[in-house]
This record gives C-alpha cells, structure tokens and sequence, in this order.
C-alpha cells in the first residue's frame, strides 16, 4: 500500500473543524468549510489517493446530505460540489457517485435545499461536461421532479442546469439516441402540463442537431406527443403540434430519399389517435393519416381495412375540418383499392392475403353506425367492392342491409337497395327471396315500413327492369294470407304505377291498350294481385284502356259493401283523372261512340260518390262532354254487340278475370269476418 493510500485510511476524511464549517446556519462559513473540502480534495488528487475521495463523497451524502438538519444537507452539498470542481479532469470515476448525491435532494421538503441540490449539479455538470451524459437517464427524471417547482429560486436554478444540460448533449458527438429515446418514452406519457413542455421542448432541441436523427425511434414516442395534442393548456399542445409538422416533413422527405420507414408502427399510433376525444388531436392524426396515405400508399396496403374504418367514421365527426380530410382520406383508399384490383397494379405480390375479406368486415362496422354520412360511405364502399363480384357478398350481409330499409334517411335506403340489386340480380332466386323478405319486413313492421314503400319501390324501378319488379311483386303478394296488408301493398303499388317518372315506360306498355301482346301479358300477370283492392283494379283496367272491363267491375260494386276506405280511394281515383297520367282518358271522352263503356265506367264512379269535391269535378267532366247528349240508345245498344275496337282482345278470357275478382271480394269478406270475431 502507498503511503498516500495509507494516509488516506489514518487521517480523518472530514475533520471536526470542517464538519463544523459545512453545519454552520450561516451560508458564508459553509463555503468556507467547502473551500477546505476543495482544498483537501485537490491534495488527494495530487497524491492518487483516489479512495479517499469515493470515502469523502460517501461520508458527505451519509452524514450530512441524508441529515435531519437543513444546514448539514446545505453544508453537504455545497463539499459535493467542491469536490467535483476540486476534482477537473479527474472527475470521470467519481461522476455518478457526485450527481446520485446531488439529485436525490432535487425533492427535499426545503426549498432552499432543493435551489442548492440544483446548483450543486450545475457546477459538477460545468466540470464533467460529456461525461455527465452517462447518467442522463438519472438527471432527467430528477429535472422533470424540479420543472414541477413552485418556487421562483428552485426554478431559476433549475433553468440554469437545464441550459448547460442542452449545451453538453448538443455538442457531444457521441450522444446516446437511444438512451435519449428510452427516456422520452419513459416521460412522454405523463399528464402534468409542465413535464409535458419539458420533454417536448427536449424533443424540438434534439431535432435540431445536424448529427442526430430522431425520425427512425419516432414510433417510440410519437403516440405521447399525439395524445399532448389534447393538453388543455394550448400554448403546450402547440408545441406538440409543431414538433409533429416537423416529423411529417421528415418522413415525407425519408420516403423520397428511398430510406426505410417503419410505416406499420407509426400508421397504426396514427390510426388510434384518431379515435381520440378532443378534436385537435383528431384533426392532427387523421391529417397524419391522409398524407401518409398519398406518400406511401404502396406500403398501407395491410392497413387499409383500418384506415377505412377512420375515414368512414371521420366522416360523421362533428368538425367540419376533420369531416373534409376524411372524405378526402376516403377518396384515397377508394382509388388505391381500385388500383389493387387493377390487373396492371405494380404491387400486385405487396396484396395481403384476405384483404377484401378484412376491408368487408370494417364495412360491416361501419353500418351499424348510427351516423348517417358513415353508414352512406360504407354502402358506397360495399357498391365498389361487390361490383363484378357478388359472390363476395358475406351471409351477414343480406339481413343487414334488409334492416337498414328501415333506416330515416332516404340515401341509407337507396344505396342499401343499389347493393341488395347487386347481390340478387344475378339469378331470378336470389331476387324473388330479396323481394319475399321485402315484403315480410312491410308486413311485420308496417307502422315503421309502410310509408317508406314508394321510396324502395321506386328506387327499385331504377335499378332493375320495373316490369320483372311488378310482376314478381304481384305474384309473391298473392300468396300472403293477410289479406289487408295485401289491399294496403296493391294501394301503394298502383299509386307508384301510376305516378311516378321511374314507371313511365312502365304506363306506356299498358297505355298501348290489350291488343299489344306484352301490355296483355303484363295487364293479366298483374290483374290477379291488384284484384285484392277492387279500386286499384278499376285504375289498372282504365290505363289499360280495358274499359268494358272497368265498368264491369264498377257494377260489381253494387254487390259489396262500400266502405270508407273504399270511398276515400275511390276519391283518390277522380283526382287523378284530372292528372296527366290520365289525359288520354280525357280525350277519349271526346269520342263516345268509340268509347261508350268509358263514358258509362265514368259515370259508374260518378254513381258511388257521395256528394263531394270529387263529385262535382267528375260531374263537371262528363257534363263538359257536349256530345254526350246526343249518345242515344242505339248506338249503346249497337255498342254491345260490336263494342270498341279496344275490346276486341282474344288472348284475354274476361269472364275468368272477372270470376277471379268476385272470388277475391269473397275472400276478403270472409277474412274481414274472421278478424272482427277475433
């Protein structure tokens, strides 16, 4: 053993006088015991009596920084810091013992021992500079503990230490990213507004020197920052916001210079930020989202299914901003999956495995939605999927979007019956069940369904051939047993036929009259349905121009009791007399001996009124008709055995329609009693 060494055991390491300098109350006798530490310590570094001095700061941090006493854990750190600065050059083995003293006081209860534990540091940091850097972990922590200080000199001293710990990382060439990184992570996540602006402000720093490159560890950190976009102090989330502008700018830049990117991490921070409360954050993730999708679309691919599911529920957000960025973000992915079912796309063996079948199951989500914009998107999306292939179409899929017929919103049931069309139109089965189901949804939810009859049906008209519709309507009607939901159906039908622009060619197969053989077929392939609600029938045989047979079916009235319900549609019927549908009607009262039965039909419809509005207009009509006065008795009479042209339809058995029509009548009767006994 040397003899320094040796008198490094014999001797004191802090002398009685010294301990009572450093525990003195005044602070100019403690610096006065510290000038002596400093003194001794540069003696031991002069002698190599390096044991000495770890024995010294051990004795220090035990006896005086871990005292009850305000003035030793003073006087204690004020021979730390003696140390270090006695120890120059010397200091790199004594570096952690030196700051572990020093930062274990940053949270005493006093704050003027805290103000000397910061100043303590700051002057072991001005000494050991980059070597300091190896307990940078340690420091933070503790600078984050001091950033929460209320007290003005604990944080003007905490400012101090702070700038030179940004001095020493930025000019150290061998500054440890990844331990810097493990202690963002470590602190991102925190909630207190002033660490929040610490480690950002670290974060914004970092980004400035030349030699370092956050951008690849981003993914480490990036969700911290996104969720500091929700700090309610805005001068913070500021900071996030900017920081973050800075690191799109960065990764952009990285995709066009080639560089790999860990797009799979940061796509999937991005996307659940997007789901996140407060609109700022939201607004900022989902622009993430959007542009990360036109720089990289090629490598989004397997997050597509989830990046639809953030734009189409973005789309209902209530910010008009992050409205507009989804729907652009929608229209993205809808041209990037068109380009993936492109025979030509380059990335064809980039596809992930069941990727339709994913992108199906988040539209399935997306339709449940109670929002309207987002569930319209979604059906938008199935339209683009399923079109050339329906037999994509899942087993979920088909009670769905029957369900969502019932929706409020008229473009909900439209597109939902565009994707219905789709998946059925492919074979007469599959329709004829789409329109059975149809039709036991009216039936059983006829208070919710009913009035959206006219807008399905006529949706329907404009996507598939109106007559196959009527007529496969016509025939499933007739076999529902509920004869009044059948009458009710019929109504709505013929007011449909009748009215409306989508069954315009529709009306002018009938209007060819009976001796055309498709408007002949469709007249008897609809006559046996629209039998069920006698008033109907007589307007299907009128626009046919089957006028004979109108007023046939109008004498048979007399059979039947007329209710109110009859009467009010009966009144419906001499409205639309006075429609354009009907002109041709009108005008062919101005042959009466061309069409006797019309003229007779008419005043048959005249006969069962009672005195009312319509009553007057249909009377006014007829009256109108000068030359119906003169229509004698002979010409009805010789009207019988020649009839109108019109009437001349061989491929009609009329006796066998008006056979089935009292039939019917006798039906409905009888189910009438049955309900009433009920």
């Amino acid at each position: 053993m040397t003899d320094a060494v040796s008198r490094g055991h014999n001797l004191s390491i802090v002398s009685p006088e010294i301990a009572r300098l450093l525990s003195d109350s005044k602070a100019d006798v403690r610096k006065r015991g510290a000038g002596e530490v400093d003194r001794k310590v540069k003696t031991y570094c002069e002698e190599g009596d390096w044991e000495t001095i770890h024995n010294l700061i051990r004795t220090l941090r035990t006896s005086f920084s871990n005292s009850i006493q305000n003035s030793l854990r003073k006087g204690g750190l004020l021979a730390l810091s003696a140390v270090g600065i006695a120890l120059n050059k010397h200091i790199g083995d004594f570096v952690i013992e030196l700051v572990d003293a020093a930062i274990e006081l940053f949270t005493d209860h006093d704050s003027t021992v805290r103000y000397h534990a910061a100043e303590a540091l700051y002057n072991i940091a001005k000494i050991a500079r980059g070597l300091l850097l190896v307990q940078f972990r340690e420091i933070f922590a503790a600078m984050c503990n001091l950033k929460c200080d209320n007290d003005r000199s604990v944080q003007g001293a905490s400012d101090s230490l702070d700038s030179i710990l940004r001095d020493i990382a930025t000019e150290c060439k061998e500054f440890n990213v990844d331990l810097f990184v493990k202690t963002i992570r470590t602190h991102i996540h925190t909630t207190n507004p002033r660490i929040r602006q610490y480690v950002l402000s670290w974060l914004m720093l970092m980004d400035t020197v030349p030699d370092i490159s956050l951008t690849e560890d981003l993914p480490q950190f990036l969700e911290g920052v996104m969720d500091i976009l929700g700090d309610p102090e805005r001068k913070i989330a500021s900071l996030a916001e900017q920081l973050l502008s800075q690191y799109l700018a960065r990764l952009q830049q990285m995709q066009q210079e080639g560089k790999t990117v860990c797009w799979g991490e940061i796509i999937n921070i991005v996307i659940k930020s997007c789901r996140k409360k407060d609109d700022v954050t939201r607004n900022i993730a989902i622009n993430w989202a959007v542009k990360i999708l036109s720089i990289s679309n090629e490598h989004m691919l397997p997050y597509m299914p989830d990046l639809l599911k953030v734009f189409l529920s973005s789309m209902s957000d209530p910010s008009e901003t992050i409205r507009s960025k989804a729907g652009e973000g929608n229209t993205q992915l809808a041209g990037l999956y068109g380009l993936v079912r492109s025979e030509s796309y380059e990335f064809k063996d980039d596809i992930p495995e069941g990727l339709t079948e994913r992108i199906m199951s988040s539209l399935a989500e997306c339709i449940h939605s109670s929002e309207i914009p987002t569930k319209s998107s979604a059906l938008e999306w199935l339209q683009m999927v399923l079109e050339g292939n329906p037999e994509l179409a899942s087993n979920w899929l088909f009670p769905e979007l029957l369900n969502l017929l019932g929706d409020p919103s008229d473009q909900v049931v439209e597109l939902s019956l565009h994707v219905l069309a789709m998946i059925t139109q492919g074979s007469e089965e599959s329709f004829h069940k789409f329109l059975s189901e149809l039709i036991s949804l009216f039936e059983i939810d006829s208070y919710k369904l009913m009035s959206r009859v006219s807008t399905i049906v006529r949706t329907l008209a404009r996507i598939t051939p109106c007559e196959n519709l009527f007529r496969m309507l016509a025939r499933i009607l007739s076999g529902v047993p509920n004869l009044a939901f059948v009458s009710s159906m019929v109504t709505s039908l013929n007011l449909i036929l009748l009215t409306s622009p989508e069954l315009l060619p529709f009306r002018n197969i009938l209007k060819r009259g009976l001796e055309d053989q498709q408007a002949s077929e469709l007249f008897k392939d609809l006559y046996y349905c629209w039998s069920y609600n006698a008033v109907s029938l007589v307007s299907l045989c009128l626009i046919s121009k089957a006028y004979k047979h109108s007023y046939e079916l109008i004498r048979a009235f007399g059979e039947q009791e007329i209710t109110v319900a009859t009467l009010v549609q009966i009144d419906k019927l001499v409205q639309l007399l006075e429609s354009p549908v009907f002109t041709f009607i009108r005008l062919a009262l101005l042959e009466p001996e061309e069409n006797p039965y019309l003229i007779k039909a008419l005043y048959g419809i005249l006969m069962l009124l009672p005195q009312s509005s319509a009553f007057d207009d249909l009377h006014k009509r007829l009256k109108s008709v000068n030359t119906l006065c003169n229509l004698n008795s002979a010409s009805l009479e010789a009207a019988k055995h020649t009839g109108p042209k019109s009437q001349e339809v061989p491929n009609v058995d009329w006796d066998k329609l008006l056979a089935h029509y009292k039939l019917v009548e006798e039906e409905k009767e009888t189910y009438a009693r049955a309900k009433a006994l009920k």
